[in-house]
């Protein structure tokens, strides 16, 4: 089990000084938000296209398929990768749906139903550690996740998992963070820093078969 820690402000005024805000989040935050309402408005117009019967045909389904797809994971990005406090919740209906529409356009089989409101920091780590995941089930499988108090265990299992071992060995503290890491997996080390901002300890257990990942009070 490896505590990610980070470096706090220096100086002999650090104590006192408020804390930082998160830049990255908040830009995350920003673009998502200013890119939902576009994304429903192009869904809405196409709603309305489809019931006039003005236009049909494969290319308005693509056009409607594609915005589906957007605005799952724009509403799925604004929570893993935006600014969330210890006072936010969110309640189990909105997030079965995040997960719902995300997960419709998985290879996999997603196992997590949530039956209560949940914290948003708990949601957050939560979603990076299914946007990990997703990176292992290129080829299909199935990925469950439980939530409770105590933290949130994820299990993703397939035949032909893909492994990124010099990612997962950094989530897991036993190695740096390679040179050359790719926007597409920036969530590994977004995951690592909000473990360390929630005080918590995350492990990783990596088989011929998948990943198992688990995320406890420290």
């Amino acid at each position: 089990m490896m505590r990610h820690v980070y470096p706090s402000p220096s100086g002999k005024d650090a104590g006192l000084s408020p804390a930082k805000p998160d830049l990255s989040a908040l830009i995350a935050a920003r673009i998502c938000h200013d890119l939902i309402s576009p994304l429903g408005a192009i869904g809405n117009g196409v709603e309305l296209l489809e019931l006039s019967k003005t236009a049909a045909g494969p290319e308005l389904a693509l056009v409607h398929d594609s915005v589906q797809q957007a605005q799952a994971r724009i509403r799925l990005f604004r929570i893993a990768f935006g600014s969330v406090s210890a006072d936010q919740a969110i309640g189990a209906e909105e997030l079965r749906g995040i997960l719902r529409d995300y997960s419709a356009q998985l290879r996999f089989d997603l196992d997590w139903t949530p039956l209560q409101s949940q914290p948003k920091p708990m949601v957050k780590l939560g979603l990076l550690a299914l946007l990990c995941l997703e990176t292992v089930l290129p080829h299909g499988g199935v990925a469950q996740c439980s939530l409770s108090q105590d933290g949130l265990h994820f299990i993703a299992r397939t035949e032909r998992p893909k492994l990124y071992d010099a990612l997962w060995q950094a989530l897991d503290g036993g190695a740096p963070w390679p040179d050359d890491l790719r926007a597409a997996h920036v969530q590994f080390p977004a995951l690592a820093k909000a473990v360390t901002a929630e005080g918590m300890a995350l492990r990783v257990r990596i088989g011929t078969d998948g990943v198992d990942l688990q995320i406890t009070a420290d």
